[in-house]
Formats: C-alpha cells, sequence, structure tokens
C-alpha cells in the first residue's frame, strides 16, 4: 500500500512539540516497522506507528492530527517493547 504524505508548513512544528512535551527524539527511528508489525491497531487504521514517525518527522502536521491512528493508539507499548531504539510511541501520542 502507497502512503501519501504531504509536507505542509503552516507555521506550527508538531514534531519539535511533540519532543518538547514527550522528551523522545523521534529523529532517532530507523524506520525498521518493528513497532507497526506488532501493533495490534495498525491493521484498524489506515495507519502504523511507524508512518506516524515519518509523519512528523517530515513536518506533516496536519495529516498526523487528522490519522485515526492517533485517536486509536491503545497505548499498549508492543511498539516500545519492540523498538530497537526505544522510541516511547505510546509517549509520542500522548503528547
Amino acid at each position: 500500500m502507497t502512503i501519501k504524505i504531504a509536507k505542509n508548513k503552516t507555521g506550527s512544528d508538531l514534531s519539535e512539540r511533540v519532543k518538547e512535551l514527550s522528551g523522545i527524539n523521534i529523529d532517532a527511528c530507523l524506520q525498521c516497522r518493528r513497532c507497526s508489525n506488532g501493533c495490534p491497531v495498525a491493521e484498524f487504521t489506515s495507519s502504523s506507528p511507524s508512518e506516524i514517525i515519518k509523519e512528523l518527522q517530515l513536518g506533516a502536521d496536519r495529516s498526523v492530527l487528522n490519522n485515526g491512528f492517533i485517536w486509536n493508539c491503545a497505548s499498549c507499548s508492543t511498539c516500545y517493547s519492540r523498538c530497537p531504539m526505544k522510541i516511547n510511541m505510546a509517549g509520542v501520542i500522548d503528547a
């Protein structure tokens, strides 16, 4: 499945705000997709944890905020337990 990510700089930098609120460096993500492969919610939404991180890295603020995944995340931390960089996706979603 091809996901189209539009970079949209509107003056608000969501990724910087997420980093500030959560203390998590989302730029450390390797895009290995281990988080997405174990996510129990990803199959029911149009995106996955790795896609959310990539959208944040690219500055697609509006796309992230309108994404169903962030509103349906179960905060089960399966993604965190699988991440080789120990990015706490539940913390990112909470932020």
